[in-house]
């Protein structure tokens, strides 16, 4: 899947559930030279249609990654962009699948229409239903399972886009959120998608001016539905409450639909945007997720002001002092390993860097009892140097050090919502901090991870671990092009390696230099380092760059210079000998006036060294 092209205009993607081959898809396949019982859609809404792919899973026999087998495009009648998609599966049980998949895909002038595919007939059109009054672009598709016979539910939003995507395709003013319900019947011989008279734009009994759908989401409550969707509105009337709000409905059967309530949650969320929320079930409360913490929604409450989880975390909570005697992991006999450790990766862990880094004193890891555990958990999140994020982190890899005691750590990264790519970091740190080398490298070698401190994992594994699995962790990581410093312990890693590697690596780096093209500025930089010290092979390098860029005479009298006040380094070798005689060759071509003109330059050149 080649998607460089396509990026840039995807509105939507959706990964479908599997899909049960037919005992006719697995002839099929294996006549292709392959074998599988299951597979899955990938749909993407692009400004230019739907875009198909069926994916087999990866097999140990054939394939460690999901292949694409199909690829299918699909625009709808209108040709308009299309904004939404979702992939719906019917429960009509076909030939030993799991049920047909149907595509719904919205656009952006609101049309909706709906496919079926398979393995012969590919993408079909099945059905089109007309915008709204309003065209305002589909922006959600949900859809649900049937609950009894063929009949399942999708949900449709309408409504504004999202200001943060860049999609110039739509120029509407004032487009008004709108939800609508369909049932459907998706089966062989009776596939429709039936319109409830039920449909909500904006609050009931108000004027909705323009809005947009934030996020829908929806849980199932025994036979019935419970669906939750997040807005931001704006109304009419002078005393409405404009700003994010939130809608809880009820769907019994498939088709009664009833409003629990809704309401403005804009004090609730402190005026932040909201990214996304979670339906509740049997009337529960529903959780909104805002860009630093989460709140709870309660149907049954009016006054909405409980918080789910506080910025900072409590210390009793997750250092509870019973708990800290009875299990902890800073007894005599760590403390020793602790020390241990700290002289094996050279004076240093990796906690320590963080510790330094935001300005607390190392000694404090490990802390003896509970008390210097508060100070440090104070002195954690007293400090201006890093955001709340990273306050977390150090944290978490302090509950890590509760290994045998209930994955409390997983518990704390949840609630804080830690994302993974700092999860595989400190779980990384952790690893190398006790010595686990082989559970460090996977986890600091993950793509969506960025190491601080490259030279100091290459240095530990170099020296504890060996050379093989300090270069497997460079090569992962890339690190021979992110610095001089890294240059060196990468070129030190290879002599450990592959000496012949090393040289290549070398010669490679001294071939980019060679072919680097400099202003007067930089030369004069290359000039004076190559002249700052009495090497000669500085020198050497400073005629070969001069000759391929064409500075014959500058390299003339460099080479010359260099013979009369005599080589003592690799003044035998075969490359001194090969530069001489191409030198040579060139001052063969040259006029004799140039030739005493240079010489001249020489002479005086080395008077000055007198």
């Amino acid at each position: 899947m080649n998607l460089d092209k396509l990026i840039p205009t995807i509105n939507d993607v959706v990964f479908s559930e599997e899909i049960l081959h037919s005992d006719d898809e697995i002839q099929k396949l294996k006549q292709a030279g392959t074998t599988a019982s299951v597979s899955y859609l990938i749909v993407i809404a692009s400004a230019i249609g739907i875009s198909l792919y069926r994916l087999l899973p990866p097999t140990k026999e054939f394939c460690s990654k999901f292949r694409v087998i199909e690829e299918h495009y699909q625009q709808l009648y209108t040709r308009e962009p299309v904004s939404a998609v979702n992939v719906y599966i019917s429960s009509h049980q076909f030939h030993g699948t799991n049920g047909i998949p149907f595509i719904i895909a919205g656009g952006m002038r609101g049309l909706i229409e709906i496919f079926s595919y398979d393995f012969d007939f590919k993408i079909q059109e099945i059905q089109s239903i007309e915008p709204p009054m309003s065209s305002a672009p589909v922006t959600h598709i949900i859809s649900r399972p049937p609950q009894a016979d063929y009949e399942g539910l999708i949900i449709v939003g309408h409504g504004g886009l999202d200001p943060t995507l860049n999609n110039d395709f739509i120029e509407q003013i004032d487009p008004k959120p709108m939800i609508r319900f369909f049932k459907t019947s998706f089966g062989i011989g009776h596939q429709s998608c039936q319109e409830l008279d039920q449909s909500f734009e904006g609050r009931p009994d108000s004027n909705v001016i323009k809005g947009r759908i934030i996020s829908i989401s929806s849980a199932v409550d025994g036979i019935d539905y419970i669906l939750c969707v997040a807005l931001d509105s704006t109304y009419m009337e002078k005393d409405a409450k404009d700003g994010l709000e939130l809608a809880i409905f009820k769907i019994e059967n498939a088709q009664n639909i009833s409003l629990i309530c809704w309401e403005n949650i804009s004090i609730l969320c402190n005026l932040l945007p909201v990214l996304d929320i979670d339906a509740p079930i049997r009337y529960a409360k529903c959780e909104i997720l805002l860009p630093n913490r989460t709140v709870l929604f309660d149907p049954n409450i009016k006054s909405q002001c409980e918080l789910f989880y506080d910025l900072k975390p409590s210390f009793t909570e997750w250092f509870d002092d019973a708990e800290f005697r009875k299990y902890t992991p800073y007894s005599a006999i760590t403390f020793s390993a602790i020390r241990s450790r700290r002289n094996q990766l050279d004076g240093e862990l990796i906690f320590d860097m963080l510790l330094r880094f935001v300005n607390i004193e190392p000694e404090s890891y490990p802390p003896p009892d509970t008390e210097a555990l508060k100070i440090l958990f104070d002195e954690i999140f007293k400090s201006n140097d890093i955001d709340m994020l990273r306050k977390h982190c150090l944290v978490y890899y302090l509950l890590k050090d509760w290994q045998a005691f209930s994955k409390r750590y997983q518990k704390y990264a949840t609630r804080f919502l830690i994302p993974p790519n700092f999860l595989c970091l400190m779980d990384g740190y952790w690893a190398l901090d006790h010595c686990q080398f082989a559970e460090a490298i996977r986890f600091l070698t993950e793509p969506t991870v960025t190491v601080d401190w490259d030279i100091k994992v290459m240095q530990v594994l170099l020296k504890n671990v060996g050379p093989y699995d300090a270069l497997k962790y460079a090569n992962l990581n890339n690190i021979q092009e992110t610095s001089p410093e890294n240059i060196e312990i990468y070129m030190e890693i290879l002599l450990h390696c592959d000496i012949c590697e090393a040289l290549l690596f070398q010669v490679h780096k001294l071939n980019i230099l060679l072919n680097t093209v400099m202003d007067e500025n930089e030369r004069a930089i290359l000039n004076k380092y190559c002249e700052i010290e009495d090497q000669e092979t500085r020198k050497h390098f400073l005629i070969i760059y001069n000759i391929h860029h064409g500075n014959i005479v500058e390299s003339i009298k460099e080479n010359e210079l260099l013979k009369r006040r005599g080589e003592s380094i690799g003044s035998g070798t075969v490359s001194t000998h090969m530069r001489n005689k191409y030198i040579g060759s060139i001052m063969e071509t040259l006029p004799p006036m140039q030739l005493k003109e240079i010489s001249m330059e020489i002479d005086k050149a080395l008077s000055h060294d007198e």
